[in-house]
């Protein structure tokens, strides 16, 4: 199907690139005599010419991009196009190697697909030729639990945090793109996140910033989505960079931390006007199922809207709600952050409840850890962050208190004096009113450490006495603060202490002695609070939710082991994540009536490659929740793009690939965080059989260079991800650790036996042989 108005944006560099459009283009003016095709094209180094840039995507018929070399604008102005509801062709040229970003890491143009020519013939039958000008659907709806979006980087520099705290601080929610969550940016993701958003955040980093292009090129998309889309947006950048002088009058430049909060605070402003305000949808309604279906996001902060609505109570949670343990462990993606979220949901009923719902993250505590823990005495360690942590908790007990009791303190006699005490002795004070709790951890960790180094210097080996530590910590009389908390929560049912995420943001170069301490420390600090308020009949409840993998290293490195009630988030049952699918379905108008199987053909071919739909994807996600919405999402998405009514098999076999190539990054980085050695083990499997015997793998690891010593423990952690299962010669079935519930003693005793019975055989999880080219 050929267009009269078509518009070409291409990269100014390399000059071959513009050389083979212009003869394409002639090509087509020519063949088609002028009067079918006519084209404009744009030179987008160099010129103002933003303004006129948009205006042509918005007249033209078709938006032709060629993303050979990626650069800001051009990436902007596909997720303009795409946000105007124009259709687009994206074309790349395969014979050129210029591009230092690799598009599966990248994401968005993986899942938008585009064409590959190598010279200006190819590129001319390709645009000759038919092609589908359907735009890509907008969906509707906006999100008002969660209404702003915010896209961050894997670093989170101060830039990173300030922007991401003020935010916070105005009391906006966050749905949140965290490449640290998500390996890769799926373009349909960004769509739908951006569409429903009151408001879009989208923070550029200076180029100096590890992994600001790829950060950057990511950024630039949203940007353009939310401009084509008519979002309101805030872009901030760091300096005069890194988005082209073309676009420079689309941002706000921060060269102070300080500027952040005023730019957030407007924005916040206009936010909370519109939040306020009735909108009008913009969008047209789906045309089939397929595309009404929202499965939720696979990161429990990004569907809180959503998730009471669909959300699995498994006994796990019904434990957890009713205080029955104090850890809750999981393997990443298994659901740890949306039971934290619904067990808060659901304490919080209860308005007589104090609940905080804590979410630090590892980071935050480097500059401590760096400049102080490392220089102490192991007993000094302990003792000064399990002060830490008290004197922190205690004081969000406060803060919480303030914000809860605001209104109900001036109804309230037996309150009002008491809520006075508080507000008169810590209202005012800079760890409580400033910013959220990640704010002020961060500002106390450093405080901290600044009086640490003022104090002490340099000296290693330091010893803190009682005093010491009194000295470096607080800014109030402790005894106080307890007194007066524990005769305001005399009047309260419960108090809650739910933490999450202490574990996220970790260096990359593994987990570290000081990390496994800052976990521990915690769980002493609130057994301390918990301990202290019993004994004034006040019920303190505290739950910490932990990578398994982290857990197990705690539990190592701890000499009273089983102190702690743990209850662990594991699925080995299938029926059940059919169940937590089907629930998701029936949200969005599938009918509640349906069974788990019947639900799921209303959107799906009911087989590919001659076996049963669902079950080949649960075969294919490690039986993690994240994964399998993961994965369905890969291949809803592409359907949709090629306008299926239904999930086709075609449909699985391209999300697949896609899913696979982000479940290797993935794996291959929780790998680093325990075993910083093995980073880039997966990638020993490429174009290797999907059996392989033990012996096999052993010198295969070798010839990897991988030190003999090593082979035991990478061996594990393959075992340990589900990267290799067990291939049982009976009957020729595989077992996978996690079928067991990660019991590795007993795979481990599996593996031995048959080994020692003959000879073992092993299997490449199906998941990662699509990325791993695998026979």
């Amino acid at each position: 199907m050929y267009v009269t108005n078509a518009f070409f944006a291409y990269p100014a560099a390399p000059d071959s690139i513009g050389q083979t459009i212009e003869i394409a283009a002639t090509n087509v003016r020519t063949r088609s005599n002028n009067t079918i095709f006519t084209w404009r094209h744009l030179d987008i180094c160099g010129h103002y010419i933003a303004g006129q840039v948009l205006n042509k995507i918005e007249e033209c018929e078709l938006l032709i991009a060629d993303i050979t070399k990626l650069n800001f604008n051009v990436v902007y102005e596909v997720g303009y196009a795409i946000g105007k509801c124009k259709p687009i062709l994206v074309v790349r040229n395969g014979s050129l190697n210029v591009e230092d970003i690799s598009l599966g890491n990248l994401g968005i143009f993986d899942t938008l697909g585009y064409e590959s020519y190598n010279n200006a013939d190819d590129l001319t039958r390709l645009l000759m030729a038919a092609h589908d000008l359907s735009p890509i659907s907008i969906p509707v709806g906006r999100n008002s639990r969660a209404p702003i979006y915010t896209i961050e980087p894997r670093f989170k520099t101060d830039f990173i945090n300030r922007t991401i705290s003020r935010v916070n601080k105005a009391g906006l929610h966050q749905r949140r793109f965290d490449p640290n969550e998500q390996s890769r940016l799926a373009a349909f993701d960004a769509i739908e996140n951006v569409a429903e958003s009151f408001g879009v955040v989208v923070p550029l980093l200076s180029q100096e910033v590890q992994d600001s292009r790829v950060h950057n090129i990511r950024a630039a998309f949203v940007a353009g989505l939310a401009d084509g889309i008519g979002q309101l947006r805030l872009f901030l950048q760091e300096g005069d960079s890194p988005v082209p002088i073309d676009y420079r009058d689309i941002t706000k430049s921060c060269y102070q931390l300080e500027q952040i909060d005023r730019y957030v605070a407007d924005f916040a402003a206009e936010v909370t006007e519109l939040f306020q305000s009735p909108v009008e949808a913009k969008t047209k309604a789906p045309e089939n199922l397929l595309q009404s279906i929202n499965l939720g996001s696979s990161i429990a902060e990004n569907e809180l809207r959503d998730l009471p609505g669909y959300y699995l109570e498994t006994e796990e949670f019904q434990r957890v709600a009713r205080g029955e343990a104090r850890v809750v462990v999981g393997r990443k993606g298994a659901g740890k952050t949306a039971l934290f979220y619904r067990v808060r949901d659901r304490v919080a009923r209860n308005r007589n409840h104090v609940v905080l719902d804590l979410k630090p993250e590892g980071y935050q505590f480097r500059k401590l850890r760096d400049s102080v823990l490392l220089l102490l005495q192991e007993g000094s360690q302990e003792h000064l962050v399990t002060a830490f942590w008290e004197y922190l908790l205690l004081l969000e007990i406060c803060n919480k208190l303030l914000e809860m009791d605001r209104e109900r303190h001036l109804r309230d006699p037996v309150l009002s004096e008491l809520y006075r005490q508080i507000e008169d002795h810590y209202g005012s004070d800079r760890y409580i009113a400033e910013g959220d709790f990640s704010d002020r951890l961060n500002q106390m960790a450093i405080e901290i450490a600044q009086r640490y180094m003022d104090t002490f210097g340099l000296q290693a080996g330091k010893s803190l006495s009682e005093g010491d530590v009194t000295n470096l910590l607080y800014r109030h009389d402790l005894a106080a603060l307890k007194s007066i908390l524990k005769q305001y929560l005399a009047h309260k049912d419960e108090v809650w202490m739910l933490i999450d995420n202490i574990d996220k943001g970790w260096p990359s170069n593994g987990i570290e002695p000081a990390d496994i301490l800052i976990i521990r420390t915690l769980l002493e600090a609130t057994r301390k609070i918990e301990r202290e308020f019993t004994r004034n009949d006040i019920n303190a409840h505290t739950v910490v939710f932990l990578r398994n993998d982290v857990y197990d290293l705690l539990v190592e490195q701890t000499s009273d082991r089983g102190k702690e009630t743990r209850i662990a988030v594991d699925w080995s049952d299938g029926d059940l994540l059919k169940e937590l699918i089907r629930l998701r379905l029936v949200n969005s108008g599938v009918s509640e009536h349906l069974d788990a199987s019947s639900a799921w053909r209303t959107i799906c071919t009911p087989l590919v490659g001659g076996e049963e739909t669902f079950q080949f994807l649960i075969d294919r996600c490690l039986m993690r929740p994240r994964a399998l919405i993961d994965l369905i999402n890969h291949c809803r998405s592409i359907a949709v793009n090629l306008r299926h009514e239904k999930i086709q098999e075609e449909d699985f076999v391209k999300g697949l690939v896609a899913f696979s190539n982000d479940l290797v990054t993935d794996i291959n980085l929780e790998i680093r965080d325990v075993m910083p050695d093995a980073e880039d083990l997966l990638y020993h499997f490429i174009g290797g059989k999907k059996s392989i015997s033990l012996n096999e793998l052993n010198e295969l690891l070798l010839r990897e260079g991988r030190p003999p010593e090593s082979i035991s423990n990478l061996l594990h952690v393959l075992y340990w991800h589900g990267v290799l299962g067990l291939i049982w010669p009976i009957d020729g079935h595989v077992e996978y650790v996690y079928q067991i519930k990660h019991n590795m003693k007993l795979f481990e005793a599996h593996v031995e036996k048959l080994n020692t019975a003959g000879g073992v055989m092993l299997q490449v999880n199906p998941a990662f042989w699509a990325a791993l080219g695998v026979q």
